[in-house]
């Protein structure tokens, strides 16, 4: 799927331009997050996309995989939906299914690799990068 680049400037003018519609300060933690997030999402969807291409290079197998029977759900909000999904996922014989880490930073084959060596080199350090990120998270604001 394309990048839609318009979009993007037009939101970013709006945030910048607009801000006092919306009710919020315009402030420097906000002018900051408007230009270092772009910069963080293009540089995640670059090395995403060159571990796509890896994984063309080395996993090949996927594209011969046949999803026989494909389980989807979808419900309304507080009806069990998340429940359900949870339930299947511990089925790891019948479904698959992708945890929220996987969805963001670990969608290629080879980005999952790389971070299952990761964390298993971290575990044998004594945990050191999980650490920081637990306290990283702690100091994180609530709102």
């Amino acid at each position: 799927m394309a990048f839609n680049f318009s979009l993007l400037f037009r939101t970013l003018f709006k945030s910048v331009a607009a801000y006092h519609k919306t009710g919020a300060r315009f402030t420097f933690r906000r002018a900051l997050f408007l230009i270092l997030s772009p910069i963080f999402y293009f540089l995640v969807e670059s090395i995403t996309w060159f571990c796509f291409s890896l994984d063309d290079i080395f996993f090949r197998e996927y594209r011969d995989i046949v999803i026989k029977k494909p389980v989807f759900i979808v419900g309304y909000p507080r009806s069990g939906t998340t429940f359900l999904h949870r339930l299947c996922a511990r089925d790891i014989q019948t479904f698959t299914a992708l945890g929220m880490w996987e969805i963001l930073f670990a969608p290629s084959i080879t980005q999952k690799k790389i971070l299952r060596f990761v964390g298993s080199c971290d575990r044998k350090l004594g945990a050191p990068l999980r650490r920081s990120i637990s306290a990283f998270e702690k100091r994180l604001p609530l709102e």
